[in-house]
């Protein structure tokens, strides 16, 4: 039996959209009975308690800066590199940047290593520096830069629990709308924040970073803070229209589908993934130009149009076949 070691990195992001992946992938190789080891980079509180619950080997680091990262280099490798059998087959499972750059190191010294790299964030120099190394890059949206033969597209799999279809502007009288994910500048959540300040929607907010400050004297902005999966659907039941104001390219966004599978509309930027989801299923309003105006107009836009626009992302669900995830993951460790 091929032994799957597993590389995360919870330093970052503590549960976020990649490490719930990671999650269901270890879920899924459980029910096939691989050999499992996971070795987080980090040690996210999040993130450990639910690997706690799953029968497998477990090990965290708990690096907390890149310079801690550069120091224990030597020590992670040696560690990992125990646990690989000259005679056996190993896949190691890279699921972030710096679980790459391990692997890749680890790679050197052990010619009998297979790396599958996850590549859920954009291209890095470092990214790009490393992935020759990797056998395999999957990949969960189409429009991701430097492609290659060895390139796989794996979408994803959303879970929640799908809201059945409601006309939303029939179902109260003010539209709300709403941000969930990291606060932080590069995700756009000082735009967001700048447009509610000058508008009359409601607003709520779901999500932890350093930008959580802006938000204590903004009057009509509800902050939920991190949500589990019970307050994300309470998030979800309360919201009409998803900002997703990204100012980076995002081959995927588990929050965009999220919201699609609850029939709300997003306003994004012309930036990656999402954007080319909302032009194919018109499900929302994609904004050409990176300003607050200019998303606030999407957002009126939105508005306007959020009964057709709702209904949309019925066709969305209709197309996505969540229920293949675990199958092709598996056939991508053979």
């Amino acid at each position: 039996m091929s032994k799957i070691i597993i590389i995360e990195d919870s330093s970052i992001s503590d549960l976020g959209g990649g490490q719930r992946v990671t999650i269901e992938a270890i879920q899924c190789f459980i029910k096939n009975e691989k050999n499992i080891h996971l070795y987080d980079l980090g040690a996210g509180k999040r993130f450990s308690e639910n690997i706690s619950r799953l029968d497998i080997y477990s090990r965290y680091f708990g690096i907390r800066s890149k310079v801690g990262f550069i120091f224990k280099i030597p020590f992670i490798i040696s560690i990992i590199s125990k646990e690989i059998k000259q005679k056996e087959s190993v896949y190691i499972y890279a699921t972030a940047k710096k679980s790459l750059i391990i692997s890749s190191l680890i790679k050197l010294f052990c010619n009998n290593v297979t790396i599958i790299f996850h590549q859920h964030a954009r291209t890095s120099i470092i990214t790009y520096l490393f992935r020759k190394f990797a056998d395999k890059i999957i990949v969960p949206g189409t429009n991701v830069r430097n492609r290659d033969t060895k390139t796989i597209v794996l979408s994803n799999p959303v879970n929640v629990i799908k809201n059945k279809y409601i006309n939303r502007r029939k179902s109260r009288d003010k539209i709300v709308i709403g941000y969930i994910g990291s606060l932080t500048r590069k995700k756009g959540f000082e735009l967001f924040v700048d447009y509610i300040k000058i508008n009359n929607h409601g607003a709520i907010v779901a999500g932890e970073g350093p930008l959580e400050n802006i938000i204590q004297n903004v009057n009509n902005v509800k902050y939920y803070g991190y949500v589990d999966d019970v307050s994300k659907k309470e998030f979800y039941n309360e919201l009409d229209i998803l900002v997703f104001p990204s100012i980076v390219h995002e081959p995927f966004s588990l929050v965009c589908f999220e919201a699609i599978f609850n029939h709300c509309p997003i306003v994004c930027f012309d930036l990656g993934y999402p954007s080319i989801i909302v032009k194919k299923y018109s499900v929302g309003i994609v904004v050409e130009s990176i300003t607050a105006r200019s998303l606030g107009d999407a957002i009126e836009e939105c508005a306007n149009k959020i009964e057709k626009l709702s209904y949309n992302c019925q066709l969305v669900i209709d197309d996505f076949d969540n229920d293949s995830f675990c199958e092709r993951l598996l056939s991508i460790f053979s």
